[in-house]
């Protein structure tokens, strides 16, 4: 159930036309006392991040003319939107990098700021939404990030302008999400949600998947370049996620203000 401090925070952004859907607010309000428990309802989620984030490490390497290793983020100020409990976040903030979290339920970022400082990373973790949060950081960021996020809300066309207010001139944009296909529909949603049990149910809504195609137009109409666009696939052989070039399901894409 959403506590009082999400139940006035969605008032408030419903009556702003938000991005925010109360439904989906109060999903993943419930599950975010387990956000770090990779055995838990984010289990696909963990086991996903590896490959997400050795996609984000490859694209800033390569765009931003990184060298070394272990990857040295420092000059790089980040914008993880939807953090969540920084599962994503976290890794970035461990390279060093400038990185701030933003998630619009207030128990995700009270999850991820007790995270942070008992592993001593210093993230700065807000709860707000994008298009809030906007309005007084624009072109403050090198890369904004939106895993698994755009699926989860309403006029997702204003979601993308607020994260080219964001960016830097030249900025990155980082994006993954769900195709809208038969596939998907078996795989992300029947299999995952109902035979496997690997996503708790009602995390995902079809309907509310994109083509690639749909997000290329609302890159374009924020004056975004793409980039790179990759399929993310589970191989049973590996036991692991690699990238691939079907997008039939899950897919990431790199586009540049």
């Amino acid at each position: 159930m959403l506590n009082s401090k999400n139940i006035l925070w969605v008032t408030k952004m419903v009556q702003q036309k938000s991005t925010i859907i109360p439904e989906e607010l109060q999903q993943f309000a419930r599950l975010s006392q387990q956000w770090w428990q990779a055995d838990g309802p984010n289990k696909f989620l963990h086991e996903m991040n590896p490959i997400r984030l050795q996609y984000i490490y490859d694209q800033l390497q390569n765009y931003f003319h990184l060298e070394g290793l272990p990857l040295d983020l420092s000059t790089l100020r980040i914008l993880d939107v939807g953090c969540g409990g920084g599962i994503a976040t976290e890794p970035l903030a461990r390279l060093k990098g400038q990185v701030t979290g933003i998630d619009a339920t207030a128990d995700n970022i009270d999850i991820a700021k007790q995270h942070a400082k008992e592993h001593d990373l210093k993230i700065d973790y807000q709860c707000t939404t994008l298009e809030t949060f906007a309005e007084s950081h624009k072109a403050t960021f090198d890369v904004v990030l939106m895993l698994e996020l755009i699926e989860h809300v309403q006029h997702p066309e204003t979601l993308i302008t607020a994260a080219a207010q964001c960016l830097k001139p030249h900025g990155l944009l980082i994006l993954s999400t769900i195709n809208r296909t038969p596939q998907s529909f078996l795989l992300a949603k029947v299999i995952a949600e109902y035979v496997l049990h690997v996503v708790p149910r009602g995390t995902h809504h079809w309907q509310q998947f994109f083509k690639p195609s749909e997000i290329v137009r609302f890159l374009a109409s924020s004056q975004f370049e793409l980039m790179d666009l990759t399929g993310l696939s589970f191989s049973p052989l590996k036991g692991a996620w690699t990238c691939t070039k079907n997008i039939g399901v899950n897919y990431i894409m790199t586009a540049k203000k």
